[in-house]
């Protein structure tokens, strides 16, 4: 039997890392297909940022060691999900949310956790040709000295791609299939700038 107070505290404590209070805090939410890259910008946007990560993908792991990813799993990995963004706001803990959230209604909750907590919310989609991104999951499959690994993450990257829906608020684009740091370093002045002048307001 779950106890959604415990995980959630679990969670947050695992997700703070060396994150920064701020006056201001925001939310950065990321959306992208599989294989697209958003664990790396993800990683850089937590260096360059000093922002908490909350990542759904390790959030399942750290809750169900074996997940059957079926449709109560994943509503209760982001319940857990959405209440420690909910807690690290109201702390002044700007987070980062890592999840494919390719639907718009699954968007919609981030949309009204950063509204009820007053935050800003800035969107970065994640994009990447689907030949780069099947190449890389094959490379991803050879790590793992496995043959099925590429062949199922490319089936799961197809479907998601064909029920993807657009994005309904304003945000940013990244393509990972080259060079995307100057990309990435204006998205980071974005947030920073935003931020810095609401603080001076506050």
């Amino acid at each position: 039997m779950r106890h959604l107070s415990a995980d959630v505290e679990r969670i947050e404590r695992s997700s703070l890392g060396p994150a920064r209070f701020r006056d201001a805090p925001y939310v950065v939410m990321l959306s992208g297909l599989p294989g697209v890259g958003k664990s790396t910008v993800c990683r850089e946007l937590c260096r360059r940022l000093g922002a908490a990560v909350v990542e759904s993908d390790a959030v399942r792991w750290a809750l169900f060691p074996r997940p059957t990813f079926d449709a109560q799993e994943s509503a209760y990995v982001f319940q857990v999900v959405h209440s420690v963004m909910a807690r690290m706001l109201r702390r002044g803990v700007p987070v980062i949310m890592d999840a494919t959230n390719v639907l718009e209604r699954h968007r919609e909750a981030v949309y009204e956790i950063a509204e009820g907590c007053g935050a800003p919310l800035h969107v970065l989609r994640i994009a990447a040709p689907a030949k780069v991104v099947k190449r890389r999951l094959e490379s991803r499959g050879a790590a793992r000295g496995g043959h099925d690994y590429p062949v199922a993450r490319w089936d799961i990257y197809r479907r998601m791609r064909e029920s993807a829906e657009p994005i309904g608020r304003d945000h940013h684009l990244i393509d990972t299939s080259g060079d995307y740091d100057a990309a990435l370093e204006r998205f980071v002045e974005t947030i920073e700038n935003a931020t810095t002048r609401l603080e001076r307001k506050r």
